[in-house]
This record gives C-alpha cells, structure tokens and sequence, in this order.
C-alpha cells in the first residue's frame, strides 16, 4: 500500500536524501494520497518520481524498479503551513500501477470514522530513526490513538489540534514518526479490512515526551477525495448496484456504471467489504453496502 515519492534525482551514492523525499498511499491505480507540506512548495509534476513495491531503498536497489512519473498533484487549498491544517495531497500517476502481492491499494475510512483512545494502528515508512539518519529497509511500528481531548491538552498541544488532526503515539515517547516519514501512511484495522486513518502530517520534535506525532485525520477529507479523482466521469460500462440502508425513511437503489479500467481497480474493493460513495451529509448516518454485478 506504500510508495516512495522522491524528487528526481534525489538519489545518493549511499542511499536516497530524506531530506528530498516524502511517503504516499496508493489508493486506486493512478492515484496517490500524501501530505501537502511535501509538496507545496515544489508543485511541477516534473519534480517528482514515484516507487511502488519496495522495501529496500537504496540507489541500488531502486534502479531494478522502474519510478512512474506523476500527471497532476493537487493539495488542499484549506492547507496551512502554519497550523499544518488541512495537510493532505493527491498525486495521480500518468501510467496505472499494475498490482501485485506487493502493491495494492489501501482502503479509506468510512465516513465519520472516529476511533477511541487506545486503539492500537500501524505506522510505517524509511524515516529517521536516529538524529543522523533513517533506515533503507522500510521500518513499522504499532502507535495507539491518542484522544484530541487528551492531545489538545496544556501539557501535550495545548489545543493546536484541530478537528481535521488525531494523534498516535506514546505519552512517554520512544516511538514516532519522524523526518522522511511525511506523507506516510497511519492504517488501523476495522473489521478485517485496513484503512488509511491518517496521514503523517507534524510533531515537535521526534517520539519526544508528551509529543506524540500529529496526522492528517482521513475521514475528514473523503469528499474532498471522491471529488478530486473524479468518481463520476468514470460512471458508464460496467454496471455496480449500490444500496443504501437507514430507517424506514429511507431506502435508496443507485446504480453506477464504470470504464473496465476503473472497475477493474475498484477503489480497493478488491480488499474492502464495503465502500462508502453517497457524499450528501444527509446520508452519512446511514450504513453503506456494495455488491457487484456484471
């Protein structure tokens, strides 16, 4: 479910520059999901160079791989640089990527998808894991939520975190993301399926005291996502029969076509069991199923 996003020609003779690179979520075939803080400021899709399928990074090993080049990267336009709010990208890739054992996409998170304090996700990526340096072979770790009740009080935030941030970490520290690491990926397991809960954003320091690391809180951001890869062009061909069910007030049948290219991708659904579509807040509280039709 993991890329790496390098500037090109970020390659070292001993390894790559974190300093240059960033971390993404494949989510669909083409398209990428990483922080805006790692690209912002370097917004030509010419810059960059995207990975998929790699645990070793090192020059060497990554020149047996070939980088895909990016088409379009879209960042928020809530994103702050100061706040960090709303620290969240796109990256739609020119060429598909081909999936395999070792890349696939990564589910996203239903829509109002809020975790409890304590539930035990996974963080992973090739940042620093000591002040000289991170490590070439891709590194996880296990981090529990952290309540924004919690992360926003005096002695951790002291309420920098907003509505579109959660906090994963230790209050003791030893264990963070860090430098090279943004853009990564905070997955949690609901119900046998993984889903992206956040996106490495900020933190004061590394794995610090009372510090734990700050994420781009997904969930928030579906809309904005659906809207961004243009679900609804790719409506036509290959019929999909979406149900919604709530109270006896409601009880809607959609149905949606797809291109086969898009169907054939799913948006995860080859590894989701449902998948959320209705965007209208008025059905948000309703339970989302899919089934699939020829």
């Amino acid at each position: 479910i993991q890329s790496c996003i390098l500037l090109n020609g970020a390659s070292t003779a001993s390894g790559t520059d974190l300093s240059t690179s960033s971390t993404g979520s494949i989510i669909t075939s083409q398209w990428v999901v990483t922080a805006a803080h790692c690209v912002h400021k370097l917004p030509q899709v010419s810059s960059w160079v995207v990975y998929a399928g790699i645990v070793t990074r090192s020059s060497t090993k990554m020149a047996q791989h070939t980088g895909y080049a990016v088409e379009k990267i879209i960042y928020n336009k809530n994103y702050n640089h100061r706040s960090h709010d709303s620290d969240i990208a796109l990256m739609k890739l020119r060429t598909p990527l081909n999936f395999s054992d070792t890349i696939r996409p990564v589910c996203l998170p239903r829509y109002e998808y809020d975790l409890p304090g304590g539930t035990q996700c996974w963080i992973s990526g090739w940042g620093y894991t000591q002040p000289d340096g991170g490590k070439t072979l891709l590194q996880q770790a296990l981090v529990p939520i952290i309540s924004t009740k919690k992360c926003n009080s005096s002695c951790m935030y002291n309420g920098e975190i907003t509505s579109r941030m959660l906090c994963a970490g230790y209050t003791e520290g030893k264990v963070d993301a860090c430098q090279g690491d943004s853009g990564g990926p905070l997955v949690c397991q609901d119900e046998n399926v993984w889903r992206l809960v956040g996106v490495v954003s900020w933190g004061t320091g590394c794995a610090e005291p009372n510090h734990p690391g700050v994420y781009t809180k997904v969930a928030e951001f579906l809309s904005w996502i659906y809207d961004m890869i243009e679900v609804n062009r790719l409506l036509r061909n290959s019929v999909v029969f979406v149900q919604y069910k709530g109270t006896k007030y409601l009880h809607l049948m959609l149905f949606y076509t797809f291109t086969p290219q898009h169907f054939r991708a799913r948006y995860c659904t080859l590894y989701c069991t449902t998948f959320t579509i209705c965007r209208s807040k008025a059905y948000k509280k309703y339970d989302h199923s899919i089934k699939y039709g020829a």
